[in-house]
């Protein structure tokens, strides 16, 4: 079974399309993602860190990242499908040698395009567009797992990284290329300034919710009343750096009115809105009292009783549901 499985990944795999080159790639990344994870929580816990775990998800993606890089620009070619041939089927005679001097190519391709060596196909457009967007997640990681990196080194990165990774590639058996130092810089680049834009965003919102926050405490003590007028100037001049001048004394004596008027007035409003909901629930009462009188010593029904009493025809209902209550 394991065996009819691996034959129908393994025919994607040696199929040299993006997905077969992506599907040997995943095993090993997966191993490395998984032990790295388990490492690097071990060793958390054991120095007592806090965890944040925004951060160390971008360290695994990095780490998963990498080593999908190295499995596919790095080893020779069809290294995995060799590995995982012996594994299955024990061909492990079929592998080639692991080192092996590979090409030199210095000039690029879109010299030789213009000189009329190469055409510009689709062929050669999607080995330099790929080669671009392979290293842009290098890029974009840098700068959420390190704070070392900015804005000067990264271009020092940016071309070493490349030269090492051709270097490797050239002893591998694969090609020293000068088109791949070329794209990849590119895609370091790109990758890194569109992390240093996120986070920029991100910095920009924090702060405009720090501020918020701060002028939401000022007013606090602005309008506090349980600060007297001398305190809050203190607090404003020590706590917000708000120098006391005779201008700002007043307007701090207009505010702190203006906080003891509203409190006032609130007050007022409320005393005013529970008197008239005490006198209606009193009248009420009263002409329930009224109702069950007249319906005890007249013995008349509830009908007759409000009747007696004309009550308007509107409300009789809610004096009903009043005295079933009860």
């Amino acid at each position: 079974m394991f065996l009819k499985i691996y034959n129908l990944f393994r025919m994607e795999m040696i199929s040299g399309t993006i997905l077969g080159y992506f599907l040997q790639a995943v095993p090993i990344t997966i191993v490395v993602g998984i032990l790295y994870a388990v490492c690097r929580l071990v060793f958390l816990k054991h120095r007592n860190c806090h965890i944040v775990w925004l951060s160390e998800t971008m360290r695994l993606l990095f780490v998963c990242y990498l080593t999908g890089l190295c499995s596919l620009v790095i080893l020779p070619l069809g290294f995995w499908v060799d590995v995982f041939d012996g594994i299955f089927f024990g061909w492990w005679e079929e592998m080639g040698p692991f080192f092996r001097l590979g090409e030199i190519s210095l000039i690029p391709t879109i010299v030789r395009c213009l000189s009329g060596e190469y055409s510009l196909g689709s062929w050669v457009k999607e080995m330099i567009v790929g080669n671009v967007v392979m290293f842009i997640p290098f890029g974009f990681f840098l700068p959420f797992v390190t704070k070392k990196l900015n804005r000067t080194n990264i271009f020092v990165i940016a071309a070493a990284v490349p030269i090492i990774v051709e270097l490797f590639q050239l002893i591998l058996g694969r090609s020293f290329d000068i088109d791949d130092l070329i794209c990849n810089f590119l895609g370091i680049i790109i990758g890194f300034f569109i992390a240093v834009g996120i986070k920029a965003v991100g910095r920009t919102a924090s702060k405009s919710k720090k501020e918020f926050k701060h002028i939401l405490r000022m007013l606090d003590v602005l309008l506090s009343n349980e600060t007297s007028e001398a305190e809050k100037r203190k607090i404003l001049q020590a706590d917000y750096d708000i120098q006391m001048t005779q201008t700002m004394e007043r307007e701090v004596s207009v505010m702190c009115n203006l906080s003891k008027g509203v409190m006032e007035k609130g007050m007022a409003q409320g005393m005013a809105q529970g008197m008239a909901q005490g006198m209606a629930k009193g009248m009420t009462d009263a002409i329930l009292a009224s109702i069950k009188n007249l319906m005890k010593n007249m013995s008349i029904s509830v009908e007759q009783a409000m009747s007696v009493l004309e009550i308007p025809e509107t409300e009789r209902q809610k004096y009903m549901d009043l005295l079933k209550q009860q």
